[in-house]
């Protein structure tokens, strides 16, 4: 799970919570979500690892196949996986995707900001290795000054 960014900590949590190198929310029910959204973002990183491994895999096994004369069938049965890799892919795009937008919840649940402040951080779109983004602080800017 991608760290949360210190612009944001100071937002929401006291300056000597937000110093530490492991930021935790505040709230002890928002500690324990954040603990399983971690987990589960994770868990769905390494299933990503894992089929990147095997993704490297599949064309060697292609390449090595190219000497062999294949029929149809067999031929679809090798680019099968890969089409079914592309396939887990984008969903496993839209479960991480999903995960760090209820991360981003759970720590503005707690934060002191405005509704439109919060609806701005939600809107951002996710960026990797980013729970909220380089751009955060410049569209609160905007926000309040909107307000």
């Amino acid at each position: 799970m991608p760290a949360v960014e210190p612009g944001i900590t100071f937002l929401i949590v006291p300056p000597d919570e937000a110093l530490r190198s492991n930021i935790r929310c505040l709230l002890p029910q928002c500690r324990v979500m954040d603990d399983l959204l971690c987990r589960a973002y994770d868990s769905g990183a390494s299933v990503g690892w894992i089929g990147n491994s095997l993704s490297h895999l599949m064309p060697g096994l292609l390449s090595s196949l190219e000497t062999v004369p294949l029929d149809q069938l067999t031929q679809g049965l090798v680019n099968a996986p890969l089409q079914a890799f592309v396939l887990m892919t984008r969903e496993l795009e839209h479960v991480l995707s999903t995960q760090v937008h209820a991360w981003r919840q759970v720590w503005l649940a707690q934060s002191p900001l405005t509704e439109p402040c919060r609806r701005t951080l939600r809107a951002l779109p996710v960026v990797l290795g980013e729970l909220f983004g380089s751009a955060t602080l410049e569209a609160l800017e905007r926000t309040a000054q909107a307000s």
